[in-house]
């Protein structure tokens, strides 16, 4: 679950904006169904990309419906503070259940799972693994051993297809991966971060298409409105939108966070994203 980083004024005791992964990765549709214009080129074999994309944290879900509090906000675990034995609960989940959909899926799905850990296969320099208390390092070895294993049977798989072969390419999947990790990372600058403390920021490796990679540069405008360069949405602006829950500090812990989280006002938020700075 994703818990809305605020001001340092902001009222201790006030709403906070709690996004779960479910939400967050189905934001992250929209993103690539937008993407495409401007010289970048968008892969959809057989539709599964859209899937996958829209499904990459389903792994999470059981633990968004009970995820513990966190002692120290009272509010549920942030993502990034989620104590990692729960963090690795999820991590065989997003993978099983796009493999049910297709062996790509499955590829990609496993693929992000293995990437948060290491780096995102050399495109990010945070490497979850880096941080791992030795105590778990032997159970994270072996959820990694799992998905690598899962990649080379799932890639074999779609190899032995002829309409399926490219999919195991090292090329179109790479393609496919870094374009997943731009949605999901571009739908997490909004997420993380309430719009006083979203900065100017950079993302690294977008495709262009399957051999061309490329830098875009996100600038804030004001009033909800970004400048992102060059621009790979359709058209001349793009509107995200996104939906998560306005929730307190649990006094007592009268209730499970799930609860807490259902029992909470929805809110819709958006921003719009600019081909032209003017």
């Amino acid at each position: 679950m994703i818990i809305q980083s605020v001001p340092a004024d902001h009222p201790e005791n006030d709403p906070r904006l709690a996004i779960t992964q479910i939400d967050h990765a189905r934001s992250c549709g929209p993103i690539f169904r937008a993407f495409g214009d401007h010289g970048f080129v968008k892969p959809d074999p057989m539709g599964l990309v859209p899937f996958v994309i829209e499904h990459h944290d389903e792994g999470w879900r059981l633990l968004d419906e009970a995820v513990f509090i966190d002692p120290r906000t009272l509010l549920p675990y942030h993502l990034t503070e989620t104590p990692l034995h729960l963090v690795l609960q999820t991590s065989g989940g997003s993978p099983d259940f796009n493999e049910n959909k297709h062996s790509f899926c499955g590829l990609i799905s496993s693929m992000h799972t293995y990437g948060l850990f290491t780096g995102r296969y050399g495109l990010s320099d945070f490497a979850l693994i880096d941080s791992v208390p030795e105590s778990m390092k032997a159970e994270v070895d072996a959820v990694l051993a799992r998905e690598l294993a899962r990649q080379k049977r799932l890639r074999d798989a779609l190899a032995a297809q002829p309409d399926t072969a490219y999919m195991a390419s090292d090329l179109f999947v790479m393609y496919v991966y870094k374009l997943l990790q731009f949605c999901d990372t571009l739908a997490l600058y909004f997420q993380l971060n309430s719009e006083p403390l979203r900065a100017t920021h950079v993302f690294p490796h977008v495709p262009q298409d399957a051999y061309t990679d490329c830098e875009l540069l996100l600038t804030p405008l004001g009033e909800r409105r970004y400048h992102l360069s060059p621009f790979p949405f359709e058209g001349d602006e793009f509107e995200f939108v996104f939906y998560g829950r306005m929730i307190q500090p649990v006094k007592g812990f009268v209730m499970t966070a799930g609860q807490h989280l259902a029992s909470s006002t929805l809110r819709r938020e958006s921003v719009k994203l600019v081909r032209s700075a003017g």
